[in-house]
Parts: structure tokens; sequence; C-alpha cells
């Protein structure tokens, strides 16, 4: 047995700390490449929304995002974060994170269906329930990106993630 390997809390398995792919600062030139030419799809992408909407229908949306907003912060709940935050974190935790992310996600999708008809009856605006449900669907995908998000964060992978940030 070697007396180093047999030290108590150290395992001859231990993860390796991850090593950034490319420079950082290529990277964050991706990132930031990536975020304008999101950025400016958004914008164009809404000017052809608010041009094709009735202004009723752009204002259930908008009542529709405010709901979904504090939703979507309850759905995450710091995942990706916690993720970058604790560098020592076994696969086994990280997978244990994941199945929260995902219980959050349908919880916070499940508290907006549940709460979809009181937020409408609130707005006395009953053709909110179905926008609300519809919007609030995205909860469940968001919540399954958040630790792999927080994985490739940690790693600097920023090329990778700021394609699936443009894509999305």
């Amino acid at each position: 047995i070697n007396p180093e390997s047999a030290a108590v809390g150290t395992t001859p398995l231990a993860p390796s700390p991850a090593k950034p792919t490319g420079s950082l600062a290529g990277n964050l030139a991706w990132r930031a490449v990536t975020d304008w030419g999101a950025q400016v799809v958004s914008w164009s992408s809404l000017l052809v929304v608010v041009r094709v909407l009735a202004p009723s229908d752009f204002g259930l949306v908008a009542m529709a995002g405010a709901f979904y907003s504090y939703l979507r912060l309850a759905g995450e709940f710091g995942i990706p974060v916690t993720i970058m935050t604790l560098q020592d974190l076994t696969e086994d935790e990280i997978a244990q994170l994941h199945s929260v992310a995902v219980i959050l996600g349908v919880a916070a999708f499940l508290i907006a269906c549940a709460c979809a008809w009181p937020v409408a009856l609130f707005f006395k605006t009953p053709r909110l329930v179905p926008v609300i449900v519809a919007s609030c669907l995205s909860l469940i995908p968001l919540a399954l990106r958040s630790v792999p998000e927080g994985v490739m964060s940690k790693e600097l992978r920023f090329k990778p993630l700021s394609w699936f940030n443009a894509i999305r």
C-alpha cells in the first residue's frame, strides 16, 4: 500500500480540475459575438411580433411574461452558479443537482398551471390562462439545461455555451 494514497481524504480517482478549452479571450470573444447576434435577432423578432399581434394580444404576452419571470427564478434556483462556485463536486453530486433542477422545473410548471386561472382572474382576462400555460412550459427545458450550463461555465467553455444561447 502506498502511504500517500492511503492518507485520509485522498482518493486515487479524484476528479481533476477542469481546464478551459481554447483561450479565455477567444471564448469571451465568441460569447460577445453570439450575444450581440442573438440580441439583433431578438429585437428584430420583437418588431415583427409587435406588427403582427393586436395590442391586446401583446398585452397578454406581457402579463404572462411577468408571471413567467418569477417562476423562472424559482425553477433555476441558482443551480448553475452553485456548480460554478463549488469546484470539487463529484459526478454523483452533479447528477443529484440535475435531478433537483428537473424537479424544480417541473414544480415551477405545475405551479404555473395551478396559478394560471387565479392570475387571469386578477388581470380580469380569461384568455390569459392558455398563454401562461404555454409560456411556462419552457420552464422544463430550462431546468434540463441548468446543470450542463453550470458545468460548461465552470470549465470556461464559453464558445459552445454562447452558440447554445444564441440558438435558443
